[in-house]
């Protein structure tokens, strides 16, 4: 061997003399059998990094969208009991002088009584079911009240402004 080729190989032996090699503890001594472990690509949060830069990870902060409400004729929505949430009004006429209204998510609404359907008797009184409690509207009130709900749930007429 040549003196170059042999200060070659005493530099590497040096190099590879101060390497310690450890051995996994769930592996035997054998490492033929060992594959090489890959980085995990589960979309779990990792700290620091976006969502948005992680393929596959659920979005942190979804978009949200307005509540729905509902739109109507001679029911009309007016407030929600929880503005954060969707609330919905169910009104129709069930026959003769009978009304029925159900809602979710409602704490109170305008009955307009000059835009009932066709077929409702234009004068009173009227039997209407608001979320099953009765109430008999006169008209004496005049023929556009607001009702409200009490936190307890049952419905009244509310007084005029």
């Amino acid at each position: 061997m040549h003196a170059s080729a042999r200060l070659r190989v005493s530099v590497l032996l040096l190099l590879l003399a101060g390497c310690e090699r450890t051995q996994s503890p769930t592996t035997s001594g054998d490492d033929s059998a060992r594959t090489p472990e890959r980085p995990s690509t589960s979309p779990e949060p990792v700290a620091g990094v976006p969502s948005e830069d992680r393929p596959g990870a659920p979005a942190e902060n979804p978009q949200r969208h307005p509540p729905r409400r509902p739109t109507g004729t001679w029911a009309t929505f007016l407030a929600a009991s929880d503005p954060a949430k969707d609330a919905d009004i169910d009104a129709r006429h069930t026959g003769g002088n009978r009304l029925e209204i159900r809602t979710k998510n409602v704490a109170r609404l305008k009955l307009d009584l000059t835009q009932l359907p066709p077929g409702v008797p234009g004068r009173g009184p009227w039997n209407l079911q608001i979320d099953r409690q009765p109430i008999e509207i006169t008209g004496r009130r005049g023929k556009v009240l607001e009702l409200v709900r009490s936190p307890a749930g049952r419905w009244e007429v509310a007084p005029q402004k």
